[in-house]
């Protein structure tokens, strides 16, 4: 694919659930052949560009796109942040997982939620210290939320106290997130602390 103008409606099909199986997998392959193509995008002046080749590239499962994403969460667009920290988690390649704690420190919350859920996808032990400071410290709820399924995810017994803690956060929604992960984590903590 040459033509760099597909990827958006490309983008689009696979996201649409209601399209057939196949459709959606003819546009993965159409964006898996446009690989290199992307890559040189990330460095175009609009940002709506880079936004765009950010998603393609996660879509792409190609693990050449994974040192350009990294370098993408530094980018100056908020958004291409943001995409680039989902799209290293669905690439799911552990070269991921030191420069997504330092995006814990990013200082949008869309980033930090969604560097938070790639940590968790990507298990890796490295995580935990880092996803219990930004569950204790982090000012948005979704951002603490994602921190709790992460470190749910890491089975990590350090996480326990921290995630019983945060059932009294006053979102409910991140409490919710932490007794999830405290009863798959510990269920005899879990039952302790009042969960069923």
């Amino acid at each position: 694919m040459n033509d760099l103008r597909a990827v958006e409606p490309l983008i689009n099909v696979l996201q649409d659930s209601t399209r057939a199986e196949f459709v959606r997998q003819s546009a993965a392959g159409a964006l898996s052949r446009a690989v290199e193509p992307l890559i040189a995008t990330l460095q175009d002046k609009d940002d709506k560009v880079r936004q765009q080749a950010v998603l393609a590239l996660g879509y792409s499962n190609a693990p050449e796109a994974v040192e350009p994403l990294i370098v993408a969460l530094r980018d100056t667009d908020v958004m291409v942040r943001w995409y680039s920290a989902w799209a290293l988690g669905r690439l799911n390649d552990l070269r991921a997982v030191e420069p997504l704690i330092a995006t814990l420190r990013d200082t949008d919350e869309r980033v930090l939620a969604d560097a938070a859920v790639a940590l968790g996808v990507l298990k890796d032990g490295r995580a935990v210290e880092p996803l219990i400071v930004t569950l204790r410290t982090a000012n948005g709820g979704p951002t603490r939320q994602n921190a709790a399924w992460a470190l749910g995810q890491l089975n990590d017994l350090q996480a326990v106290e921290p995630l019983i803690d945060a059932l009294g956060d006053a979102v409910e929604q991140v409490r919710a997130s932490a007794a999830d992960a405290l009863k798959k984590l510990d269920p005899v903590a879990a039952a302790k602390a009042g969960l069923k």
